[in-house]
């Protein structure tokens, strides 16, 4: 099962270089974008046996919470994205990754890569993976967070 939605962060053609990604964002949603990431979500779970869709909701809804901010650091090959400047997990850019632990305990491989004009996140467990698919707009101002997330389950 797989959920996408995208979520603005304060899109046109997105520059290719890692370094024009370097900066902090601030989320600019509202109750609109809630209200239209939870029927995303609510379809998906629509799908599924009735005894799953708490949980998965839930889940899913945690996986999928924009964060208030967003600061991106690029230096050495080197890219570290987190909510406060020197926070965050740095990862090298490119398809090598860390090997870090995820929910659970359960070790989670996370890759950072240049794909499509944007920077793609994804981190990998046994069960399932989350991906964030970041754009930046030609301005350098805007940048859209692309959610997907996804489970064997």
């Amino acid at each position: 099962m797989i959920a996408a939605l995208a979520l603005a962060l304060a899109g046109s053609a997105a520059p290719a270089e890692p370094e024009a990604y370097r900066g902090s964002y601030r989320y600019t949603g509202g109750d609109a974008e809630a209200r239209a990431r939870h029927d995303a979500i609510d379809a998906v779970v629509q799908q599924m046996p009735k005894l799953f869709r708490p949980f998965a909701f839930k889940r899913i809804d945690k996986a999928t919470t924009p964060d208030e901010r967003v600061v991106i650091e690029v230096a050495d090959g080197q890219i570290t994205i987190g909510d406060a400047p020197g926070e965050g997990l740095t990862t090298p850019l490119g398809d090598d990754g860390v090997v870090k632990e995820g929910d659970g305990g359960a070790d989670q491989k996370v890759t950072r890569v240049v794909v499509d004009g944007g920077i793609r996140h994804r981190a990998e467990q046994h069960n399932g993976f989350g991906q964030d698919h970041y754009r930046l707009a030609a301005d350098g101002q805007t940048l859209t967070v692309t959610v997907t997330v996804g489970s064997d389950q």
